[in-house]
Formats: structure tokens, sequence, C-alpha cells
């Protein structure tokens, strides 16, 4: 039996969808519309990132916009976080969200996917992680139980120990009838010891 540690790392994220006319869609090439994407981070103003011991935190906060068109499009934004591992063995990270919302409207339970996860600056060497799964996960909205998007579980009893910045790319699904306003949503991850 494994001992698993976890530790938690929460992100609010805000998805602006707003509109000027939509008398404008009909327009070849007209801008009728932008959405932009922030992400917070949630962190004590006083945290040292990382911390010591084994663990995650957020080292960004993106920002993306679009233009919506009465088309399903896809929105992507990079979220970078830096992970602390100071003992040998296994080790994953989950991923999972609340429900995109504004007022009573929401985005669909999969809207989120993480499209790519790689480690920056690029890593060599026996001591660098290197993830088994390959994208794309969905982000499941909680309560659904959190997605494994990094199984550190192969290679030496050294590899992915260390600190590492990794960097996961999440793509948004925008239905074409997604109502206009300000979505949010938070993101967590867990860094967990042990393989899933």
């Amino acid at each position: 039996m494994s001992r698993h540690r976890s530790k938690l790392l929460q992100a609010a994220i805000a998805l602006a969808l707003l509109a000027v006319s939509a008398a404008l869609w009909a327009s070849p090439g007209a801008s009728a519309t932008h959405a932009s994407l922030t992400i917070p981070a949630l962190a004590s103003p006083t945290a040292v990132c990382p911390t010591p011991g084994n663990n995650a935190c957020f080292t960004n906060t993106p920002t993306v916009g679009m233009t919506l068109n009465g088309l399903d499009q896809t929105v992507s934004y990079n979220l970078l976080f830096t992970l602390s591992n100071s003992t040998s063995g296994n080790w994953h990270v989950t991923i999972t969200s609340t429900q995109f919302t504004v007022g009573g409207h929401t985005l669909p339970t999969n809207a989120s996917s993480v499209t790519s996860v790689i480690i920056v600056p690029n890593c060599s060497g026996n001591a660098c992680p290197s993830n088994i799964i390959t994208p794309t996960v969905v982000v499941p909205v909680a309560p659904t139980s959190p997605a494994t998007f990094y199984n550190n579980s192969t290679g030496s009893s050294t590899h992915g120990v260390g600190t590492f910045g990794i960097q996961a790319t999440i793509n948004v699904k925008i239905p074409a009838n997604t109502f206009i306003g300000m979505y949010s949503c938070t993101v967590t991850i867990a860094f967990i010891s042990g393989s899933p």
C-alpha cells in the first residue's frame, strides 16, 4: 500500500463573452464580439513559490482574447505551475474545475481540456520528470473525480526529483449559442505521491 500525499492548488478563471450587435454576425469579416480569459492565481501574497516539500503552485496569470462569430469556437490558455518534489518514486498531478457560469448560464461540463503538457524550460538528464499520459484530457467538473493529466511513473529512482516548471495548455470550447457574459470557474490541481 503506497502513501499518497496531496497538495491542492486552485485558480479562479474568468471568461468574458461580450457582444456589440448580433446583426454584425451576418457581415463577413465583421468583429461582433470580443472575449477574454483571465486566470488569477489564488495564493497568499506572502507565499513562497514553491514552498519547501512536495507541492505545486501557479506561476502565471494568463489572458486570451477572441471574437465571437456565431460558430462553435475554441480558446486556449497556458497554465504554468512550479512543481517541487523532494522524494524519489512515482507521482502524478490531477486537475478538476467548477463549471464555467454566469448568472444562470453555463458552458458545457466538458468545455475544458488539457491538450498538451511540457516542462519549461526544457529539461534533460536522469532527474527530469516524464509524462506517460498523452493528452487530450478532459478537465472534469466537480464533484466528478479529478483527472490525471501528468503521470511521472517511469524512470530511475531520481526521475522527477527536484523543482520543475510545467506548462499545461488548456482549450475551452465555446458553443455557437453561448450566452454573452463574464463566465468564471475555479481550477484545482493536486500533486500526489504515487501512481494513479
